[in-house]
């Protein structure tokens, strides 16, 4: 489900690298599934060195109870969660 790792966690996609080639140190994540395909990108990101932002009204989870718990999560393992506003 993470954009840096297969379902397992067994195999890297290769991005985290290519990120660092590119001089990248700053993710910025939204999406569908942000309960999901998001928060797992958005942890591993965390794990990879990468100072990660959440944005809140730019994710939408499939599971909206649970998404509160995952965001304490995310926080406590160093990530910030924002809203889009904050960008501009």
């Amino acid at each position: 489900y993470s954009a840096f790792y297969d379902m397992d966690h067994s195999k890297s996609t290769g991005l985290a690298g290519y990120l660092r080639e590119k001089g990248v140190t700053v993710l910025y994540l939204a999406g569908l599934a942000g309960d999901i395909c998001v928060f797992e990108t958005a942890m591993d990101s965390l794990r990879e060195g990468f100072d990660t932002y959440f944005i809140r009204d730019a994710t939408r989870p499939l599971d909206a109870a649970r998404m509160a718990e995952l965001l304490q999560r995310l926080v406590a393992a160093g990530g910030k969660v924002i809203e889009s506003e904050r960008l501009f």
